[in-house]
């Protein structure tokens, strides 16, 4: 029996206490004849037979009875361990659900919707010729019901060096040079809407060349891009043998 609880204050005292019987709110004696157990309420006498007319007994007599027992009604009874071990694990299930729970109430963000674009290029038919020009047409079509913001058209830099670009490109926007590619500016396209334009290349020397086109928009979004092959076969100045 650890710990019983003073009938005068309330007070818990330990039976383990260096200063027990003596309550520590109101120092009172707990270890009276009326708390015991073998004190008999209606007869005012001891039942235990061991020490039955040893000691003058009575409500608040306080004798030194070796078989001095606290009553039950006096008791502090702390909850047995398995009962402490069943709240901690419904403490712990409860938290475990609710952690779950918020979980799935929580979706992840749903990514913004991206804008698509389609790309076709197109050349003059037949072969090509030294110094005569050749007009390359491109089409951009956004298939998609978002608009695109700040597309571009950007032709590799290094494809260029067999042509020379004649004059601005027949199209919106204008060029800018960054990263080996020549970049046309074509501002924003809605939802289904396309932009069309041609540039006018002078081939410089024969031989099989190929243009690569690509197209981005922003933020940093690649829409692919595409190989337009192109032969070039002799100077238009020079006389048939």
């Amino acid at each position: 029996m650890p710990q019983v609880r003073c009938t005068r204050c309330g007070a818990i005292n330990d039976t383990e206490a260096p200063d027990f019987p003596f309550c520590v709110g109101c120092q009172d004696n707990l270890a009276k004849c009326g708390a015991c157990q073998w004190f008999d309420d209606q007869q005012l006498s001891c039942t235990q037979s061991a020490v039955a007319g040893l000691f003058e007994v009575g409500p608040e007599a306080t004798p030194p009875c070796s078989y001095h027992t606290f009553r039950r009604s006096h008791e502090v009874r702390s909850k047995a361990p398995w009962i402490w071990i069943a709240v901690g694990l419904a403490a712990t299930l409860f938290t475990l659900v609710l952690a779950l729970w918020q979980l799935r109430e929580v979706s992840p963000p749903t990514p913004a919707p991206r804008p698509v674009l389609r790309l076709e290029l197109a050349v003059d038919a037949g072969s090509a010729e030294v110094g005569v020009p050749r007009t390359l047409a491109w089409e951009v079509r956004n298939v998609s019901p978002v608009a695109a913001k700040e597309v571009r058209l950007l032709i590799d830099k290094e494809s260029l060096q067999n042509f020379e670009v004649r004059g601005q490109p027949q199209g919106p926007g204008r060029w800018l040079e960054e990263r080996g590619w020549w970049a046309l500016e074509l501002g924003s396209l809605g939802g289904g809407e396309r932009q069309t334009g041609k540039l006018e290349l002078i081939p410089k020397q024969t031989g099989e060349h190929q243009l690569v086109v690509k197209l981005e928009s922003s933020p940093n979004l690649y829409h692919g891009q595409s190989a337009t092959r192109i032969v070039v076969e002799g100077d238009a100045g020079r006389e048939e043998e």
